[in-house]
């Protein structure tokens, strides 16, 4: 079986989906909060492990955010 592991670029993503928290800032902390919930949806019904990073020039010293499976 592959090792497979989503890497998700979570200010790109959020930058191109505004559709997260409709009638907020694209990179608010709800849009940032909804991406996160709508990929531990996909991971739980996937089992896929997904990892969220962020290249937002004013986070780049906060560690990546990692969605693992629980066992």
């Amino acid at each position: 079986m592959a090792l497979v592991r989503i890497l998700v670029d979570g200010y790109s993503l959020l930058h191109n989906w505004p559709e997260l928290a409709p009638g907020r800032r694209r990179h608010s902390a709800r849009a940032r909060e909804e991406l996160i919930h709508v990929l531990t949806r996909y991971h739980d019904a996937t089992g896929t492990p997904v990892t969220i990073f962020s290249t937002d020039p004013a986070r780049r010293r906060e560690r990546a955010t990692g969605i693992e499976s629980g066992g």
